[in-house]
């Protein structure tokens, strides 16, 4: 009797455990809420779970090699003159979601920098934009309305050896675009460094642009509100086909101060002008080549192939040359080799 009561008692307890295992295993496998995509902004967005925001996450890690005029700048002239190596990390994030006043976005990139050619090993986190858009409005930090209006300049790597504009600031802008191509613009900003407008007037940056099938002419101005000095540019950009493309821009400041002495017109003398192009000869590869010259006698020549190995791993190499015209013995070669993996 005692040995049939244990055998049932066990049997029982062997059948509730089973149950119980049956009952844990049913709830564990319930279906959770499932990433869902948002394809009303591109691909890669996707819906954070228990919202109607769309967010995207992607970015980048590259490499530089850089030569000569391209490396390390020692001697604070803004030219390159040692071998140098930077490694970058850059993660982005999108968030969308739609209003009444339209799309409501934030947008970050963070970029995570090893420079070899610093002193203390050159490890820095630094925030390229951060900025919030609604409608046509935009609050936060990113580049100048001044650089970004008129597209930087050409399709090289380094565009800016006769400088064009500023970069990251913070600011407020908006734009007013129409269904025909025109749009117009308009933005207060901060600037940096010792252009950093800390009285009653923040720098102004006005401009406008029309864009159609054949490319697009663009105008801006703006006022330095610590220089007290205008400066302006004005781009033409033409696709002649799918495969050709080609800019002219222009520069005009209300002085002829020399490099980077004022926030807006860094270029040197009065005047500057770029022109470069692009020719995309097949599916993975382009050629890219820029040519570009200010009233300092200060002139620049760069050209570069963007080759792509693979869907989302490019190698560029680049070469350029420098010379100021009235310098003797200024001349200058540099190289540079960029490994870029985007994801």
């Amino acid at each position: 009797m005692i040995r049939s009561i244990s055998s049932g008692f066990v049997l029982s307890l062997l059948a509730s455990s089973a149950l119980a295992a049956d009952e844990s295993q049913y709830v564990a496998s319930e279906p959770g809420e499932f990433l869902r995509v948002c394809d009303a902004y591109g691909t890669g967005f996707f819906y954070i779970p228990g919202s109607e925001n769309c967010l995207k996450i992607d970015g980048y890690v590259r490499h530089d090699l850089k030569f000569g005029l391209f490396g390390a700048d020692l001697d604070g002239d803004f030219i390159g003159d040692t071998y140098s190596s930077v490694t970058r990390a850059a993660l982005r994030l999108d968030a969308r979601s739609e209003t009444d006043l339209g799309t409501l976005r934030s947008y970050i990139q963070i970029n995570f920098d090893v420079d070899s050619a610093a002193a203390d090993g050159g490890q820095d986190a630094l925030i390229e934009n951060a900025y919030i858009e609604i409608g046509g409005l935009r609050v936060g930090f990113t580049d100048s309305l001044f650089t970004t209006l008129t597209y930087y300049a050409g399709g090289v790597l380094r565009d800016d050896i006769v400088g064009y504009g500023p970069f990251g600031t913070n600011q407020i802008a908006y734009t007013f675009s129409s269904a025909n191509g025109f749009s117009v613009s308009a933005a207060l900003e901060q600037g940096y460094g010792a252009q950093r407008a800390d009285g009653d007037l923040p720098h102004i940056v006005a401009g406008a642009s029309y864009t159609k099938e054949w490319g697009s002419l663009t105008a801006v101005a703006a006022y330095d509100s610590v220089s007290e000095e205008w400066a302006g540019k004005a781009r033409l950009d033409i696709t002649f086909s799918p495969v050709y493309s080609a800019f002219l821009m222009a520069g005009l400041k209300s002085d002829d101060s020399p490099s980077y002495s004022q926030f807006y017109g860094v270029w040197g003398g009065e005047w500057a002008a770029w022109i470069g192009g692009t020719a995309k000869v097949s599916e993975t590869t382009a050629l890219n080549a820029q040519l570009s010259l200010d009233g300092d006698e200060n002139f620049a020549a760069v050209a570069n192939v963007v080759y792509e190995m693979v869907p989302g791993f490019s190698v560029t190499p680049e070469i350029g040359y420098y010379e100021n015209f009235d310098i003797a013995d200024s001349d200058e070669l540099g190289g540079m080799v960029r490994f870029r993996r985007s994801f």
